[in-house]
């Protein structure tokens, strides 16, 4: 009925960053640019990914939570037709008997 993973709710270990490397002016050539683009756009797809995720995890949770309402007063209503339904079985047990197929009632 949902379209959720393990992978959704799984809660990951915050990571360790390891430390900075921080490159000189004189060794910042075509190469290091090309990188350092290349990075940015990865870090770009990675933070999108991950507010997309986090995203489908908060709609999610608001279904299963109005979901979760709607079971509630259902099991009001029926326990209430349950308790309405004993009560007319008690006034037709005090008027007519007990039926045979109920017995001790």
């Amino acid at each position: 009925k949902y379209n959720i993973t393990s992978e959704d709710l799984k809660c990951t270990q915050p990571k360790t960053k390891k430390k900075r490397n921080f490159v000189n002016e004189k060794e910042k050539n075509d190469t290091y640019w090309q990188k350092r683009q290349k990075n940015n756009l990865a870090a770009k797809r990675s933070r999108e990914s991950k507010r997309a995720r986090d995203n489908k995890i908060v709609d999610t949770a608001n279904l299963l939570e109005k979901e979760n309402s709607s079971l509630k007063e259902q099991i009001f209503r029926v326990r209430s037709q349950v308790l309405d339904v004993r009560e007319q079985l008690q006034q037709l047990t005090a008027i007519y008997g007990t039926p045979a197929f109920l017995g001790d009632f």
